[in-house]
């Protein structure tokens, strides 16, 4: 299996619609427009990706010097990574489900989607996508108080709520827990579970297949 963040997972995901930006691609224009500015700046960025020159994604000196020109984190994304496995450790005594960690998994009919799910639970014949947030305490307050299930997930953070929808759609499961976890407090664990939505993943097919044409009219022009 390719672990996450390594160079090869990060390879992988080049020039991929990914389920933790989809949520860019779903923003429309103002005067009617399929895609908006968010969208196409994500389009833009997915179409530099399928044109990088290929030493600075076989060597990984320069794939190195790459990554951090176009890469972002901060202490807050640190954050999340650094307490990921503590929080599914937490998850798994709560819910008594084993975990897998994923790969990128690519979508079995739409070109160039794929998604990164942070674990897979298991129980008996049953099987969900689990996608954890270490959110600040506020936020984890407000996440605790709204969000019961996929419309208030939505209402509350849709990036959120598009991820988790790509993940069901590229691993084929039609169930995910969303996990909010912030170990500073009392009750520190929050588990929702969400459903498969054939609709906004129809919508997803949609957006992509229409964003790889222009991407591929971006790159056939001379």
């Amino acid at each position: 299996m390719i672990e996450q963040g390594s160079k090869d997972w990060l390879v992988s995901r080049l020039g991929y619609f990914t389920g933790s930006r989809i949520g860019d691609l779903m923003t429309s224009g103002k005067k009617g427009e399929l895609f908006g500015k968010t969208a196409m700046s994500y389009i833009y960025e997915i179409a530099s990706e399928r044109n990088l020159l290929p030493k600075y994604i076989e060597d990984d000196y320069y794939f190195e010097i790459y990554q951090q020109q176009v890469s972002f984190s901060n202490k807050y994304t640190d954050w999340g990574h650094e307490i990921e496995d503590f929080a599914a450790e937490r998850y798994q005594l709560a819910t008594g489900f084993e975990l897998e960690e994923c790969e990128s998994i690519q979508h079995p009919a739409i070109p160039y989607f794929s998604a990164s799910p942070d674990r897979i639970a298991i129980k008996g014949g049953m099987k969900k996508v689990v996608e954890i947030k270490c959110p600040l305490p506020k936020i984890f307050m407000e996440y605790m108080a709204e969000v019961k299930d996929n419309d208030t997930l939505k209402a509350v953070n849709p990036k959120y709520f598009h991820q988790i929808q790509a993940e069901m759609a590229c691993t084929g499961l039609d169930r995910a827990d969303f996990v909010a976890f912030c170990p500073f407090l009392k009750h520190n664990m929050r588990i929702v579970e969400i459903t498969r939505d054939d609709i906004v993943i129809s919508e997803f097919e949609k957006r992509i297949t229409e964003a790889n044409k222009m991407i591929n009219q971006i790159l056939n022009k001379k």
